[in-house]
């Protein structure tokens, strides 16, 4: 239930936005600050990379990210992504990746 402001603004987008006939199995979503919609792919292998896709408010896929599965996607962006990575000895930091077309 949402019950800051600002996730009562994220469910208000979530609510606008038509989702494609068909999209992959995903197991976590984020929405950005331009309302798109970031998911998670559901990936059985946890040590494999996560992939995200962002999905436009028209429900066209704009692009597909990998990340390392040690990293939680905290904020996106169309340009960028910030997470928290957790080391080997379970020391979390702050990284942030910058987004470019391949």
């Amino acid at each position: 239930e949402a019950v800051t402001p600002a996730q009562q603004r994220a469910v208000a987008l979530l609510d606008e936005i038509p989702f494609p006939e068909y999209f992959p199995t995903a197991d976590a979503l984020l929405v950005d600050r331009d309302g798109a919609v970031w998911l998670r792919r559901f990936a059985p292998q946890s040590s494999a990379p996560s992939v995200w896709e962002r999905i436009s408010r028209d429900g066209r896929t704009l692009c597909t990210v990998h990340i390392p599965s040690s990293v939680r996607l905290l904020d996106a962006a169309g340009d960028r992504v910030l997470g928290v990575m957790t080391d080997r000895d379970g020391e979390e930091f702050v990284v942030v990746y910058t987004l470019a077309r391949s």
